[in-house]
């Protein structure tokens, strides 16, 4: 652990050295902006884009499908990139494909790209239909995007055929290759290094290769390094677990917090990906409401915080209706279980557990629970007033 420590330490201080931490992308905020990524991604993929590398990154990118998966071999040697042209936010009479790349002999890539957002009633069954139409059989593909190559929903992709592919893998590598191809052009290269970077951040791999290796090599050095790593990494998601609990003790403990809210709710233990703990207060207890914080997946990974139904089936349409103004005030996104929820503490990674043991995570949970708690406070006095 020492050596280990002393290893962080360096590169720590060769990124504050270098400016490696400066990423634009990042100081944006684009990081559940789907909207965002496919623009970017769809400017690469775009022979006409203002890259200037004309077809080769998307030359690349189908050379990388073929090389993933052999079935799409006739498909990827018919497609003409040389001709081909990419476009978002395609409108269509079964929906809206994130991004549409045709080329002039009649194929079609269809890429649905979900960072965060949940998949709509029956979308890729809808994108198959109309492509099927237009396209006809063999000529199009679908690509769902995920950050982790994740299924569709069961309800979304029923009965057809499509290609799973992540940012955590295929697109990172894709873009390691366009990077290669980009040498020459300083600009264009440098923003993909960037958005690389970026990706890496929200798929929790930031970590320098060359210190990663550095850590390898001093656990392969003797058996008792390789247990003590096996040990550690077994322990881990109960570390994470005490810290967890350990920041919502701390909330609870807080003077504004505790005035107005108590804890009431905490699935920490649980062995599943729905960790959470919730607070509650009189007014909200009265109206099915709980402020909850929760990671969407597992390995603790995209935590949300927000309001939440206590009991899913007594929910109210009208507190629902009511929200409405603050899902587009504070950005939020609406879910089955939730009202609304913020975008907020996305990305989770080990610095915000980081974050948890040095206390500077304590004060940004609380302002964010009183946040949420005055809102709806308000929304319950509209409704309150109006009866």
């Amino acid at each position: 652990l020492t050596q280990i420590s002393l290893i962080n330490q360096k590169y720590s201080e060769l990124l504050d050295a270098t400016g490696g931490r400066f990423n634009m992308f990042g100081i944006l905020g684009v990081n559940h902006y789907e909207n965002t990524h496919s623009a970017i991604i769809c400017e690469l993929l775009n022979p006409q884009g203002s890259h200037g590398l004309k077809n080769q990154l998307l030359k690349t990118f189908v050379d990388d499908l073929l090389s993933r998966n052999i079935q799409l071999q006739e498909f990827c040697e018919t497609f003409e990139t040389e001709t081909a042209i990419a476009q978002t936010e395609y409108s269509t009479s079964q929906g809206r494909f994130d991004i549409l790349i045709e080329d002039n002999c009649g194929h079609a890539i269809i890429i649905e790209n979900k960072i965060y957002a949940e998949d709509q009633q029956e979308q890729l069954s809808r994108y198959n239909e109309f492509a099927l139409n237009k396209y006809g059989a063999g000529n199009y593909l679908i690509l769902y995007l995920t950050l982790y190559g994740t299924e569709a929903s069961e309800q979304s992709c029923k009965n057809i055929d499509y290609s799973q592919i992540s940012h955590s893998e295929f697109i990172i590598n894709w873009l390691e290759e366009c990077v290669s191809l980009a040498v020459r052009f300083p600009l264009v290269r440098e923003t993909i290094i960037q958005y690389i970077n970026h990706l890496k951040e929200l798929t929790n791999q930031s970590i320098n290769d060359k210190m990663s290796n550095e850590i390898s090599n001093i656990i392969l050095n003797n058996d008792e390094n390789l247990k003590a790593a096996f040990q550690i990494s077994k322990s881990i998601t109960e570390v994470k677990n005490e810290l967890l609990k350990q920041l919502m003790k701390e909330i609870e403990n807080e003077n504004r917090v505790s005035n107005s809210l108590k804890c009431v709710k905490s699935d920490l233990d649980a062995i599943n990906k729905w960790k959470a703990f919730s607070f509650t207060s009189d007014k909200l207890t009265e109206y099915n409401l709980d402020i909850s914080f929760s990671f969407e997946l597992s390995n603790m990974r995209d935590g949300t915080i927000g309001l939440q139904w206590r009991d899913i089936e007594k929910k109210s349409k009208l507190i629902e209706n009511k929200l409405e103004k603050y899902l587009k005030q504070n950005e939020a996104m609406k879910s089955q279980n939730c009202p609304i929820y913020w975008n907020y503490f996305k990305s989770w990674s080990e610095q915000n557990f980081m974050d948890i043991m040095n206390k500077t995570m304590t004060k940004k949970f609380a302002d964010k629970f009183l946040e949420i708690n005055a809102m709806a406070l308000s929304v319950i006095d509209e409704i309150e007033k109006d009866i």
